[in-house]
C-alpha cells in the first residue's frame, strides 16, 4: 500500500498547477465525440480517449466490451481477449500505430491488447470484416490503437484510480511540442487483488475441492497482477511537410493469476519500438509513408499456486523436488516494415509494400511417472510475410464513392527443428507421426490473395448507406501448424490427450458482405450492419486419434466450412436537458457444415443500454449490459449452455480547472453471472467457468494541460 501511495504522490507533484480554462464556449465531451464518430466511415467503430480514461476496465480488452464494440475472453482479473463477431485469437489483427503485435503465451494469457497502458491511448479504431488490404492477414477485422499525440507548448496528464479488491491504476505523462519538434514520456503502474464474484466468493476459489487445479490457500490470496508499463515517443519535422517519429515502451506483468486456465504467469515482459516517416507532397505523391517496428515478449508460466504442485494434489500437501509439476517458457518476436505511396487526391491510387518476420518459441517441462522431462511445445517456428497491395478511391459525385483494394501475400512458415536440442526435435517429429503419419512438411509456403470492392452513398446529409464485399486469408499460426504436446496414460490406464499442430493444415479464408447504414444529423448517430460469410478453411479446435491406436487421442486443428451472419446497430443521441442516451446491440449466428452443427464459440444476442447526465461541469452516467442466453453450442467442445443475464452500473463526477474526479460502481445489483467465454473448451483445458466480477466500487482522479 506504501508504494502505492507513493506512486500516487510521484504523479500529483509531478503535475503542473491546475489552469484556468474557458468550458462555456466548449461543447459537452460527449457531444463532441458524436460528431467525431459521426464524420467516420458507417464501418468504422471508436472508442475515444475520454470512454478509455473514465473506464473502470482492467485493460483494453474489457474496455472495448464494455462499450459493447467486440466480445471479450475473461481468463482472470485482467488480460481479457477480444472477439469480433465469432473471430478471434489470430482470425483478427491488432496494431499499435499501425505494427503488428503478437504475444507468447501458447494459451493467450497475454493477447496483444494486452501490452500496452491506457496512458498510451488517443483513440482506438474496430474495422469489422476483411476490408483492409493495408494490414496482412486481417480475417475478420482490425483493431488499432492510434497513440496520444502532442499538442504545442506543455503537455500534462495524470489519472489515479482506486477501487474494490484493492485495484490501484496510476499513470503520469509529461510532453512538450514545438512547431519543429516534440517529446513526451509516461510511467504507468496498476495492480489487483483476486476479484469476489457476485456470490461472494473469490475468483481464485472457483474450483472444486476435488479438483488438483486449486489453488493452494495461499495462492487465493494476494496479487492478481502487478504491471509496471513505461513508454516515450519523440517526433521531429525535417523538411516542414514532413514527420518523424520514434517511439519505445516496455512493460513488465508480475504474478498474474488465470484462474481459465491451469497455470498463472510468473512474468510477462514487453518491449516495443515503432519508427514512422511521413512526407507530404513528395514529388509526384501526396503522401510517402514508411514505417519499422520490432517488439518482443518473454514469458513464463506455471503451477506453484495450485494444488497439483504438490506431491498429494487430493489433499494439496507435500513437496515436490521443484516448486511445480508443470512450467511453460515462451518468447515471441516481430519486426517488421512498410513502405506507403499515395498519388492523385480527389481520386487517389494508393500502392504499398510491407513485410514481417514473427518468431514464436515454447518449452514445456512436466513431471509425469514422477520424472520431469520438457518439450518443445512451440519448435522454435519462423513465419516470414512479404506482402503487396494497392486500392483506389473514386467519387463520381457529393453522393457516390466507390473504392477497390487487392493484396497478395507470400508466407513461409518453418518449424526450426534444427535449433532444438535433439532429443525434443524427434519429440516433435514423433508426435507428427503418430497422428498425420512421417514425413510431415517443416516448411510450408503459401500464396494468399484478397480484395474487397466497398461502395458508400450519400442518400442525403444525414443518412449515408455503404456496401461491401471483400475476401481475405492468413497465413495459420504457429500453433495451429506446428504445437507439439504429447499425452500420457493415467496411472488407471486413462488416457490424457496433448495437443498437436497439423503440419498440413490450410490458409483459412474469408468471403464476407457487409450492408451498412449510418445516420447523423449533429446530435444523433445511428449505425446499423448486417452481415454473412462464408469461411472456408475456417480453422477450429478439433480432436484426432493415432491410425495405429484409436485409445490415443489429442487436440488439434482442423479446417472445416463455416458459415456465419448477423447484424450490429449503435446509436447515440444528445437529447435536451443536458441528458445522451446511448444504445447498442449485435447478434451472430454460426454454423459449421460438415459436420452440421452449430459453431464453436459464436456469442449469443448482446447488447447495452445508457443514459448520461452532463452539464460540462457535473455528470452522472447509468448503463446497462445484458446478453441472451446461447443454447447455440459445440457439444463435442464440451460447451456448454450459458444463460442470459443483465447488469447494471453506475458512475458520477464532476470536473473543475482541468481536474476530473469521478466515482462509480460495476454490477450494482451484486448479480452472480457468467458470460458465454468463460471456459476454455479445448479438452487441454480446465473447463472451469469463470464468473464476472461482483459489486465493485472505484473511485478516480485525473488532472490534464
Amino acid at each position: 500500500m506504501a508504494r502505492r501511495g507513493a506512486i500516487a504522490l510521484a504523479i500529483l507533484v509531478a503535475c503542473p498547477a491546475a489552469r484556468a480554462a474557458d468550458e462555456a464556449t466548449r461543447p459537452p465531451e460527449v457531444l463532441e465525440e458524436i460528431e467525431v464518430k459521426g464524420r467516420k466511415d458507417a464501418r468504422v467503430e471508436t472508442v475515444e480517449a475520454r470512454e478509455v480514461r473514465e473506464s473502470p476496465a482492467s485493460d483494453l480488452g474489457e474496455a472495448l466490451a464494455n462499450e459493447g464494440l467486440v466480445f471479450k475472453i475473461r481468463k482472470g482479473a485482467i488480460a481479457n481477449d477480444v472477439v469480433i463477431r465469432a473471430f478471434q485469437k489470430d482470425n483478427l489483427t491488432v496494431t499499435i500505430d499501425g505494427a503488428l503485435l503478437h504475444g507468447a503465451c501458447p494459451n493467450r494469457m497475454d493477447p496483444a491488447a494486452f501490452h500496452l497502458d491506457y496512458s498510451e491511448v488517443d483513440r482506438v479504431e474496430v474495422k469489422k470484416g476483411p476490408y483492409d488490404v493495408s494490414v496482412p492477414g486481417s480475417l475478420g477485422g482490425n483493431v488499432n490503437v492510434d497513440t496520444r499525440k502532442v499538442h504545442p507548448g506543455v503537455n500534462a496528464e495524470a489519472n489515479l484510480q482506486y477501487g474494490a479488491f484493492a485495484r490501484f491504476a496510476g499513470s503520469a505523462v509529461l510532453g512538450y511540442g514545438l512547431d519543429w519538434g516534440d517529446l513526451q514520456a509516461s510511467y504507468a503502474y496498476k495492480t489487483s487483488e483476486p476479484y469476489l464474484a457476485g456470490n461472494g466468493a473469490s475468483v481464485t476459489a472457483i474450483y472444486p475441492q476435488s479438483s488438483p487445479n486449486r489453488y493452494r490457500v495461499q495462492g487465493q490470496q494476494g496479487t492478481a497482477y502487478s504491471i509496471n508499463t513505461v513508454w516515450a515517443q519523440a517526433g521531429a519535422t525535417l523538411l516542414g511537410s514532413d514527420r518523424l517519429q520514434v517511439a519505445y515502451a516496455w512493460q513488465s506483468a508480475d504474478s498474474v493469476l488465470y484462474p481459465y486456465l491451469l497455470m498463472d504467469a510468473v512474468y510477462d515482459d514487453t518491449n516495443r519500438v515503432n519508427a514512422s516517416y511521413e512526407w507530404v507532397g513528395a514529388g509526384p505523391f501526396e503522401r510517402v509513408f514508411a514505417r519499422f517496428y520490432w517488439n518482443g515478449v518473454d514469458h513464463l508460466m506455471n503451477d506453484t499456486r495450485r494444488c497439483s504442485s504438490t506431491a498429494t494434489p487430493g489433499t494439496c500437501s507435500g513437496a515436490l523436488p521443484r516448486a511445480y509439476s508443470m512450467e511453460s517458457l515462451a518468447s515471441s518476436g516481430m519486426w517488421g516494415g512498410k513502405l506507403e505511396g499515395v498519388i492523385g487526391k480527389s481520386s487517389p491510387w494508393t500502392f504499398g509494400a510491407d513485410v514481417y518476420s514473427r518468431t514464436w518459441d515454447a518449452t514445456t517441462t512436466r513431471r509425469r511417472a514422477g520424472v520431469y522431462g520438457t518439450e518443445a511445445s512451440i519448435p522454435d517456428v519462423n513465419v516470414v510475410d512479404v506482402g503487396a497491395y494497392g486500392s483506389y478511391e473514386h467519387r463520381f459525385d457529393e453522393a457516390w464513392k466507390a473504392s477497390a483494394g487487392v493484396r497478395l501475400d507470400w508466407a513461409t512458415s518453418t518449424a526450426r527443428l534444427y535449433l532444438l536440442p535433439a532429443d525434443q526435435a524427434s519429440a516433435v517429429l514423433a508426435q507428427w507421426a503418430l497422428f498425420y503419419g512421417p514425413g510431415q512438411p517443416q516448411t510450408t509456403d503459401q500464396l494468399l490473395a484478397s480484395g474487397n470492392v466497398q461502395v458508400d452513398w450519400q442518400v442525403s446529409e444525414p443518412v449515408a448507406l455503404y456496401l461491401g464485399v471483400g475476401t481475405a486469408a492468413r497465413v495459420p499460426d504457429p500453433q495451429e501448424r506446428f504445437f507439439a504436446l504429447s499425452g500420457a496414460r493415467s496411472a488407471t490406464g486413462a488416457w490424457m490427450p496433448g495437443r498437436v499442430g497439423q503440419p498440413g493444415i490450410r490458409a483459412p479464408r474469408n468471403n464476407e458482405l457487409d450492408l451498412g447504414v449510418k445516420l447523423s444529423s449533429g446530435r444523433l448517430l445511428v449505425k446499423g450492419q448486417v452481415f454473412g460469410a462464408i469461411a472456408n478453411d475456417y480453422i477450429v479446435v478439433g480432436k484426432v486419434t493415432a491410425p495405429a491406436d484409436p485409445t490415443i487421442s489429442s487436440q488439434n486443428y482442423q479446417n472445416v466450412l463455416a458459415y456465419l451472419a448477423g447484424f450490429e446497430a449503435s446509436a447515440r443521441y444528445a437529447l435536451p436537458w443536458n441528458l445522451f442516451a446511448s444504445a447498442a446491440l449485435a447478434y451472430t449466428y454460426g454454423q459449421q457444415a460438415d459436420p452440421s452443427q452449430p459453431l464453436q464459440e459464436v456469442p449469443p444476442l448482446a447488447g447495452s443500454v445508457g443514459l448520461r447526465w452532463d452539464d460540462q461541469t457535473f455528470f452522472v452516467e447509468l448503463d446497462a449490459p445484458f446478453a441472451a442466453t446461447q443454447n447455440r453450442v459445440d457439444a463435442s467442445m464440451n460447451e456448454t449452455t450459458t444463460p442470459g443475464w443483465i447488469v447494471l452500473n453506475g458512475r458520477a463526477g464532476a470536473r473543475y480547472l482541468g481536474f476530473k474526479a469521478f466515482a462509480g460502481v460495476t454490477n450494482v445489483l451484486d448479480r452472480y453471472y457468467f458470460e458465454f467465454f468463460n471456459y476454455l473448451r479445448s479438452p487441454y483445458s480446465s473447463g472451469q467457468p469463470v464468473p464476472e466480477p461482483g459489486r465493485a466500487f472505484y473511485v478516480g482522479l485525473q488532472y490534464e494541460m
